[in-house]
C-alpha cells in the first residue's frame, strides 16, 4: 500500500460551482495477481483425510492435474495405492490424451480443456478446519460419467495441488450435524435426503453467476387466477411499530446438559409505540405519525 497526503488550496470543479479547497490525504492499494498454478504433492488436512473421499496423487512434478483426470476416467481402475504414480497411471493418462496438457494448469485453462477432451470440471477449494466451497462451476454438466470434480489445495506459500474428489458426498458431510446420508449439491452445496430429491432440485437451483433455470408454460397452456379480491388495493394500511428496553435475565443455575432446556436471556418491556394510517384512495383520510412514550406500557413479550 502506497500512501500520500497532498493539498490543493482552490481546485473548481467545471460546470458544478463547487470547488475543492483542500485534498488532505488519497490512498493507492496495489496488489500482485497471483494466479493458481497447481505443482508437486501437498498433504491434505486430516479433517479431509479421516473422510476418505478424495484421490490426493503423491507426484514429484507439476502433473497433478493430469494424474487427477487419468485416476477418474481410467477405464480399468487400479485398486491398490491408487494415490501413488504408477506405471499404469501414466500409461493411461497417455492413452487418453492427457499428457499433452500443458502444466503446470490454471483455472483460465479449464474451458479449453473441457472443449478438447468433452468433459465438465468444477473446482472447489477448503477451508482451514472444515467445508468446502466452489471456485469454479461448469454449469452444463449433463453426463456425469464424463465430469470430475476437483480440490484445490496448498501448503500456505506459494504452492498449490489438485486432487480429485472421488466422493462428494462424503467430502461435503461436514456441511451439517445430520448423521442419516446426505445427497449434495454441487453448485448450492445444500444437502438432500434423497437422489430423487436433489435431482428435483438441480432445474431450479441458482447458480453462482445469478442465472437461474426458466420453465416456460406448454404451448397452447393457460394461466388462471381466481382470487380477484387480492388484486384491489387495501383502502386503509396502519403502520405501527413498538420499541422495547431488553434488560438481561439474572443467570440461571446450570442447567442439565443431557436434557432439553430454554435459557430466558433478554425480556422486552415496550417502552414507546407509534403507528400512522395511510389512504390509498385521498391522503386526506390519511392519519398524521402518532406516537406514545411512557411508564404506562407494561407489556412484556
Amino acid at each position: 500500500m502506497m500512501t500520500c497526503n497532498k493539498k490543493i488550496d482552490r481546485y473548481t470543479v467545471g460546470g458544478s460551482g463547487w470547488v475543492v479547497r483542500q485534498i488532505l490525504r488519497h490512498y493507492i492499494n496495489i496488489y500482485q495477481n497471483e494466479p493458481i498454478r497447481a505443482k508437486g504433492y501437498i498433504k491434505l488436512p486430516d479433517w479431509i483425510n479421516n473422510k476418505k473421499a478424495t484421490i490426493n496423487i503423491k507426484n514429484n512434478d507439476d502433473q497433478c492435474f493430469i494424474y487427477c483426470l487419468g485416476r477418474r476416467f481410467d477405464p480399468n481402475p487400479e485398486t491398490k495405492d491408487i494415490q501413488r504414480v504408477s506405471k499404469h497411471l501414466r500409461e493411461i493418462s497417455k492413452q487418453l490424451g492427457f499428457d499433452k496438457i500443458e502444466t503446470p494448469v490454471t483455472k483460465k485453462n479449464f474451458g479449453k480443456i473441457e472443449k478438447e477432451f468433452n468433459i465438465t470440471i468444477n473446482l472447489y477449494e477448503h477451508g482451514l478446519k472444515s467445508g468446502i466451497y466452489p471456485i469454479r462451476l461448469n454449469g452444463k454438466v449433463v453426463d456425469e460419467n464424463r465430469h470430475v470434480d476437483l480440490l484445490i489445495t496448498n501448503d500456505g506459500k506459494e504452492n498449490y495441488h489438485y486432487v480429485w474428489i472421488k466422493d462428494f458426498n462424503k467430502l461435503s458431510f461436514s456441511q451439517t450435524k445430520d448423521t442419516s446420508k446426505k445427497h449434495f449439491c454441487k453448485t448450492c452445496m445444500q444437502c438432500f435426503s434423497s437422489k430423487q430429491v436433489l435431482e428435483k432440485h438441480k432445474p431450479d437451483c441458482m447458480t453462482l453467476n445469478d442465472g437461474q433455470a426458466v420453465e416456460l408454460p406448454k404451448e397452447g397452456s393457460s394461466i388462471s387466477f381466481n382470487h380477484i379480491k387480492k388484486t384491489v388495493p387495501v383502502p386503509f394500511v396502519i403502520y405501527a411499530d413498538f420499541e422495547s428496553l431488553v434488560p438481561k435475565y439474572e443467570r440461571e443455575k446450570e442447567l442439565n446438559e443431557n436434557s432439553s432446556w430454554t435459557r430466558k436471556h433478554q425480556k422486552h418491556n415496550i417502552c414507546s409505540y407509534g403507528y400512522k394510517v395511510v389512504c390509498c384512495y385521498d391522503d386526506k383520510y390519511s392519519q398524521p405519525y402518532k406516537s406514545f412514550r411512557g411508564e404506562m406500557l407494561h407489556i412484556n413479550f
